[in-house]
């Protein structure tokens, strides 16, 4: 019973984070399972952006990529603070989930180790945050 009940809430949650991704725009969204969903409907929004720098890297593998940049531009000594995003990406009308980097130049520059999205919505994560995603996806 407590199984159906977790189900049901996240079904829910996926719903309340369906229509907001819709309403910003395209026309479907990629249904998968989403950690970071109570976080999303919380402190979501579209990330805005002064420039943007595409970065390529392992194609479908944003999450790793996002990690491997973010270390490896810290181990470098960047010259801009940067910032791990995770959430969902809108390509060619799909929602997809989708992790990405910001340098904080003053103002954000977006780094895309995949390709180009037209919309971009999620967090920024914290330093916590941050750990625990590198741990999860190096």
């Amino acid at each position: 019973m407590r199984h159906i009940q977790l189900f049901e809430k996240y079904d829910f949650k996926w719903t309340q984070l369906k229509k907001i991704l819709l309403n910003i725009g395209g026309t479907k969204v990629i249904k998968r399972y989403e950690e970071d969903i109570d976080l999303l409907l919380e402190k979501g929004e579209i990330i805005n952006f002064a420039d943007i720098d595409i970065v390529k890297m392992d194609p479908s593998q944003c999450h790793r990529n996002s990690a491997t940049y973010y270390e490896y531009y810290i181990d470098n000594n960047g010259d801009a603070e940067p910032f791990i995003c995770t959430g969902w990406a809108l390509l060619e009308g799909d929602w997809i989930q989708h992790s990405w980097i910001l340098l904080d130049y003053g103002e954000y520059e977006l780094i895309e180790t995949t390709k180009l999205r037209d919309e971009y919505f999620g967090i920024i994560l914290d330093k916590h945050q941050t750990l625990d995603f590198l741990e999860n996806n190096i």
